[in-house]
């Protein structure tokens, strides 16, 4: 979960799942490929799930930060300008993930602080602003689709993490 050069740090984190006796059997070594070195269970393919979840969840957040230095360098922000504000973004999205987690618990997606008929209108004025400076939407009019397909199924009082429910249905069907 992390760049090769951080590998054997203890900042790194590497996910192990699969025989719990050979984890700690080999614990010690295998944290000296990251300090971070969680044990998520006994099948073998949960540290794969775990891994390909983040990184679908790294490569949305990777086009979305390219997309916020391509809005700004359109009017003439520079990106080292740019990115020190982008520390707030991503400082509040373990916050955030964790109350949409227990919203998934729950089965109810909260709309108290937000509701995606809110947040589609935030992504539209995004959208605009992109658009009138000649930018490509592709990823933001996904956003935007997924968004506009919960609403119409019923969930605009619903929180974000509504757009789940397009999320689990496959894409040919969308």
């Amino acid at each position: 979960m992390v760049p090769t050069p951080v590998i054997g740090k203890p900042e790194a984190t590497v996910l192990y799942s699969g025989a719990r006796e050979a984890f700690e059997t080999y614990g010690t070594t295998l944290k000296a490929l990251g300090g971070r070195a969680p044990f998520l269970g006994e099948d073998h393919g949960t540290a794969a799930v775990y891994d390909l979840s983040l990184l679908g969840f790294f490569f949305s957040a990777m086009a979305g930060l390219v997309h916020g230095f391509a809005l700004a360098e359109a009017e003439g922000v520079a990106a080292k300008d740019f990115a020190p504000f982008t520390g707030t973004i991503a400082g509040i999205l373990p916050p955030i993930a964790a109350g949409m987690a227990e919203d998934l618990e729950r089965g109810a997606y909260s709309g108290d602080q937000d509701n995606i008929v809110m947040e589609a209108t935030g992504i539209a004025h995004v959208l605009e602003a992109a658009r009138h400076r000649g930018l490509n939407t592709e990823v933001l009019d996904a956003v935007k689709g997924l968004a506009d397909r919960t609403i119409a199924a019923g969930h605009g009082n619903a929180g974000f993490i509504s757009v789940i429910e397009e999320m689990r249905k496959s894409s040919t069907s969308a």
